[in-house]
């Protein structure tokens, strides 16, 4: 299947490496500015991915490889793409009885054969811990009982909570967001803006070892049984907390980038690469650069560090694009990386003063010398102009 992309957070444009991508992007003139050679632009951001069916119903060992419970739900902070607890469910019998206790995920370790979390206390340790009310759902998600957990499990909250220090000594600036179950976001309405509805949450897919949500995968409406990719971070709460609303087109959204299932299993899956053959000539330059076919079956986001300055860095960026209105919807999605102090850009717009903008922004939240733009200029076909 052949597509245009209208929202370009992070979806490659072949599966070889981005560093081989540099050179034929520095070869069109397309580059704003040098690649240090000391920035690992190959790296990805996320590690292992896995759908939420791989994950929920995992038996969990302890520290001694003893069995402790298993994966019962995850609880999402679905706006900041992360993953906020494990809730693992011990003890009872068909649910009578039993104990369930809210786990950070930096505390799980899964086995290499993806079957098993292993976690970093013993059993005694887990059993002390303190239980996580599932009844007291929106009490138990406040900051600070959260943040009291991750320090229980020997983990550093990311978000910001009283008294929390980072490990660089600042205190964090990121809030705890809305945080919900998974399995109830499931089916949640997607809409647009102009409340026109485009689907309904079909799955999730995470990077675990990080806390990571990777992907939201939308089922569109009707009888089309069509998938579409979107970033996490892209999607906000409606005011009553009971739909997902993306700042998109119903036209634009039948657009994205498309996810199918392989052979009817939630870890075979297949990403539906886009071709852009909209892009006006212009002496070959951007049709070289954009028209991509194919199928791809991984996903290479931009490396982001795990630091606070890092996090920090790129939070700040992404913050000044949304306030900045004069950002075009192509502008407002592209996607960024921030590593080892350098900030990388990439993603397409309109006009080079689309890109020019987005790289002062990232300039202006650092040193100019640390910002890589790797942007690309993609200007409207004729007809849309």
């Amino acid at each position: 299947m052949k597509m245009k992309s209208n929202y370009s957070l992070g979806l490659p444009a072949a599966t070889g490496s981005i560093l081989a991508r540099l050179g034929r992007m520095i070869a069109l003139g397309t580059l704003a500015l040098s690649v240090p050679a000391a920035e690992p632009t190959s790296q990805p951001n996320y590690g292992k991915v896995q759908h939420q069916a791989l994950i929920i119903g995992l038996p969990t060992t302890d520290s001694e490889n003893q069995k402790v419970g298993i994966v019962q739900d995850l609880a999402l902070d679905v706006e900041n793409g992360r993953v906020v607890e494990v809730i693992v469910a011990s003890g009872g019998f068909l649910g009578l009885g039993q104990r369930t206790v809210a786990v950070p995920p930096g505390a799980l370790t899964l086995d290499p054969g993806g079957r098993i979390y292993h976690l970093n206390v013993d059993k005694e340790k887990f059993k002390a811990a303190p239980a996580f009310a599932m009844s007291k759902w929106a009490e138990h998600c406040q900051s600070q009982r959260v943040a009291e957990a991750y320090r229980y499990f020997g983990q550093v909250p990311y978000f910001a909570a009283d008294g929390q220090e980072s490990k660089s000594g600042n205190t964090a600036t990121e809030p705890l967001g809305f945080v919900q179950r998974c399995t109830k976001l499931l089916d949640l309405p997607v809409q647009n803006l102009q409340n026109e509805r485009l689907g309904t949450v079909d799955a999730f897919q995470f990077d675990m070892a990080r806390g990571y949500v990777v992907h939201v995968i939308v089922l569109a409406p009707r009888l089309s049984l069509a998938r579409n990719i979107i970033p996490a971070r892209a999607l906000r709460f409606n005011a009553a907390h009971n739909a997902l609303c993306l700042d998109v087109s119903t036209q634009a959204f039948q657009n994205e980038p498309r996810f199918r299932y392989l052979n009817g299993e939630p870890g075979d899956y297949k990403q539906e690469k886009y071709s852009n053959t909209g892009v006006a000539a212009n002496e070959g330059v951007n049709t070289r650069q954009n028209v991509q076919e194919g199928t791809v079956s991984t996903y290479t986001p931009l490396a982001q560090g795990a630091s606070f300055r890092d996090v920090d860095k790129t939070y700040r960026i992404y913050a000044a694009i949304r306030a900045d209105a004069s950002l075009s919807q192509n502008a407002q999605h592209i996607e960024v990386g921030t590593l080892n102090g350098r900030t990388t850009l990439r993603g397409h717009v309109n006009t080079e003063e689309g890109k020019r903008v987005l790289g002062e922004i990232a300039a202006n939240a650092g040193r100019p010398e640390n910002v890589s733009n790797l942007i690309e200029v993609r200007p409207l076909p004729l007809a849309d102009k």
